[in-house]
Formats: C-alpha cells, structure tokens, sequence
C-alpha cells in the first residue's frame, strides 16, 4: 500500500521523512519562562514519535507576553540556558515558526476585529506583521527551514477572512517563507467556531491552491485514514496534531502499521516492532 502521509518532503534546506508534523502544545510548566525537567521528558517523548517535524511549545520573547506564568519564555540568559538544555540532549532546531495566528499580537494587527489604529499600522494592516517576517527571513539561515502559522478566519462577521489570509500568504511567499500552518479563531472569544473533524482542512486546501506555497492543516485532525486522505487529495502537504499524540505518543508507528510502511523504532525500544513482538496485535484490539 502506498502511503502519501509517510512520503519526505523538502522545506527549505531540510528534508522531513514524513508529513505528519506534532503541533506546538502549551505545557504550562515553565519556571519563569524557563524549560524544566518536565519538557526534557515531553521533549524526549515527542522526539521518539516517529513524527517528521516536532513543534516546540510557542515561545514569548517577553515576560508580559505569556498566557500564564508557566508558560516558556526566550527573554533572558536563563530561559536560553534552559533551553539549550533541550536542544543539546535532542540535538536542535532546524526549523523556525512565527506564530501569527490565535489573538497573539501579529493577528491582532491583522484582524479588523482587534486592529482600530489611525495610523499608518492601521491603514495597512499587513505593514507591522511582514515587518517582522522581513526581520526574520533576513537573519534566519536558508539552510533550516522558516514557517508561520496564520490564522485564514477570525470566525466573525467584518473579521479577517480567508481572502486576507490568501492575500497574506503571497506576501509571505515574496519574502521567502517556506511553508505556512494554517489554522484560525481566538482573535475575541465570543466567535462560534464549528469545530469538526477537519473543520479547518479547507482553509489550507485554499492557500495552496491559490499562493502555491507548501501548506501544513490542522484542527480535529487524529485519524490515521482521515490524515492520509488530507495529503493524498491534495488538500495539504502536511497535517498537524497536537493532542493526538498526548493521547498516544506512538501514533506515528501505528499509522505506519495501518498503511504497511516500514518505519525505523529508536533501538531502545525496536523490540516492541510487531515484527518482534507477538503482543502487538494483541495491544492494539484494545
């Protein structure tokens, strides 16, 4: 059986083995802004998945900018010290995400909903946003691979729409971006989001089509059918999880299964490779 979801693909200067990506997850267990113990041992759990790509947790390059206090920061030498802590045991970061979308302060520029400036920042909303992603592009190696999440709908009436996201998506492609997640909502909270199995595919399905960039989908995305059929068809050419793989860390390695592709197991744990292990089968009826 051949398996599109477990086909590489080139972003960048990197190649991913597959286009199941792990989406960036709070874990709420910094210590001001510092990695803890805690993410050694997520961090190491996510890196076994047998995912492609593995999105660290958003980052704040402020204390004032977190969600909660526990949240992970990259705003003084301890937060970097910790941090490197987890990249030197996991071996690093080839792979950078501008998070632009969910009400963080890129979206708030975008969004009508949120952005009531007079001046020139709220004349052309864009103007603030690709600053940034101009910055970025210009100090990132072309080596690695730069990305950004978006948001392709605020979810309201007079809110952005996909048509700005699209519009958004080509000015991100001009300055260099090498693929773009594209999800959506909590720019205000009171928006009614239909949240449904895929309810966020279309969207993505859209910019790829019409900007032609390398997209990624997310949202309500856990089967291993459902995924596969998102790449296959052309909707996406990766697809995200998040709390998929908090419920099972090993969902690579059965989609793997399911799909009759052959997949490497870090060796400490190879002897649990249905190949290896009767009990496989029997594991998986439960």
């Amino acid at each position: 059986m051949t398996a599109n979801l477990f086909t590489p693909i080139q972003l960048g200067g990197i190649t991913l083995p597959n286009r199941v990506v792990i989406a960036p997850m709070c874990q709420y267990s910094a210590d001001d802004g510092s990695m803890t113990d805690w993410h050694l041992v997520h961090l190491g759990s996510m890196a076994c998945s047998g995912a492609g790509l593995f999105v660290v947790e958003k980052t704040n390059v402020t204390r004032d900018g977190r969600i909660t206090h526990g949240c992970t920061g990259l705003y003084n030498d301890h937060n970097e010290a910790a941090m490197a802590r987890a990249v030197q045991v996991y071996r690093g970061f080839d792979l950078l995400e501008l998070h632009s979308a969910h009400g963080y302060l890129l979206q708030q520029f975008l969004s009508p909903l949120a952005n009531q400036r007079s001046d020139e920042y709220g004349r052309d909303r864009m103007k603030f946003p690709l600053e940034v992603a101009r910055a970025m592009r210009e100090v990132w190696p072309k080596e690695r691979a730069l990305g950004i999440r978006i948001n392709a709908t605020d979810w309201m009436e007079g809110g952005w729409m996909a048509e700005d996201a699209v519009a958004y998506a080509k000015e991100l492609q001009r300055i260099g971006f090498d693929f773009i997640c594209v999800s959506s909502g909590a720019t205000v909270p009171h928006a009614r989001i239909p949240v449904a199995p895929g309810f966020q595919v279309g969207f993505a399905e859209k910019i790829r089509k019409e900007v032609g960039i390398k997209v990624r989908a997310v949202g309500m995305i856990a089967d291993a059918d459902q995924a596969e059929e998102i790449v296959a068809s052309g909707k996406a050419d990766m697809v995200a999880m998040a709390r998929a793989f908090l419920d099972n860390p090993r969902w690579v390695w059965h989609a793997a299964e399911r799909f009759g592709v052959k997949i490497d197991y870090p060796p400490q744990y190879a002897r649990s490779h249905p190949s290896l292990w009767p009990g496989a089968a029997l594991a998986r009826k439960r």
